[in-house]
């Protein structure tokens, strides 16, 4: 058997590796669909669901309620194995919150969340991973848990940014709080690691709220979520050009963001409110009122947010309970 990512030897069917497969199917599968080849479309997507019937068949612990490492790895809380198969949409969303709450507990350090929790199978070298630990990261915000990705965010990356080298990703982290060492002959881990730097997609797409929902952007949404941040602001790049935006909350009950969209794509923005009884304003026209949609807004409800379809240019939405 080949070493995984972590330089870990594992053998059998791994849940971490078959969780990478389905996600490579699936997109694989948009990617054709997009380009109208739909035969290999609905084969991939098709093999992409046998393989997470398989996952959830073999690998599901229902001792630990978690997946386990391998089918000859069992019994142990690996942190690898279940946020890579949340985000191939292999459990439920209940059954992914409930996953990601046990990690929570088992996988605990100060620093972070451990690569493997006690008791730590032979085949792994214990440390704190932020490569790893970015997907957990966008396991909780994909599962809608908010509060506890940015807790995470803010525990590991604020630990490495405030400490000596200052303002930069780690590799790895170990126990004790200080860059790992290397393996095989190398003589210490990067301490500056682009695999380290999930936080941001996961802050661009969740917080600032901007995310695809076409190919190459040909549409796209802005629904950012506040997570109990008072601000938030950033731009993102598309082939259109930028879609920049900006958002800040005063208290429980207001809510102001301004979006600029680039030409030649449409999109749509999601506005939080607090109130189903309360009033959206786009640049200064009411455009939702008391559970209603206003003038020729087209606005609907979805969820706790007023959504808005949004042409090329810029747009000041402003929302109160």
């Amino acid at each position: 058997n080949d070493a995984s990512w972590n330089l870990e030897m594992i053998s059998g069917e791994l849940t971490y590796v078959n969780a990478l497969y389905v996600l490579a199917l699936s997109d694989a599968a948009r990617l054709a669909t997009a380009l109208g080849d739909h035969p290999d479309a609905n084969d991939w997507a098709q093999t992409a669901t046998a393989v997470k019937g398989a996952i959830n068949r073999e690998l599901w612990n229902p001792r630990t309620h978690v997946y386990d490492a391998s089918t000859t790895l069992r019994d142990n809380y690996i942190q690898d194995a279940n946020v890579t198969a949340i985000l191939a949409g292999i459990p439920s969303l209940q059954r992914s919150r409930q996953i990601l709450a046990t990690l929570d507990h088992k996988l605990h350090t100060r620093f972070g969340p451990v690569v493997a929790g006690a008791p730590a199978p032979k085949a792994y070298k214990l440390d704190i991973s932020p490569y790893m630990g970015s997907f957990q990261v966008l396991a909780d915000f994909a599962t809608g848990r908010d509060t506890a990705a940015l807790a995470l965010i803010r525990q590991e990356w604020g630990y490495m940014v405030n400490r000596h080298p200052g303002g930069v990703e780690w590799e790895r982290i170990q126990l004790d709080g200080i860059p790992a060492p290397g393996s095989f002959g190398v003589v210490s881990d990067s301490t500056a690691h682009a695999w380290s730097t999930g936080p941001t997609p996961a802050l661009s797409e969740y917080v600032v709220g901007v995310s695809p929902t076409a190919p190459g952007f040909g549409r796209w949404q802005v629904a950012p979520q506040p997570s109990g941040l008072a601000w938030a602001q950033g731009v993102v790049p598309t082939p259109h050009g930028p879609i920049s935006v900006r958002w800040r909350r005063t208290g429980a009950h207001s809510f102001v963001m301004t979006v600029e969209a680039p030409s030649h794509a449409t999109g749509i923005v999601a506005i939080p409110i607090a109130d189903s009884h309360g009033a959206v304003a786009r640049d200064g026209e009411l455009i939702w009122r008391n559970g209603t949609a206003l003038a020729a807004s087209m606005a609907r409800r979805v969820g706790n947010t007023i959504e808005v379809p949004q042409g090329p240019g810029t747009a000041t939405y402003a929302a109160t309970g």
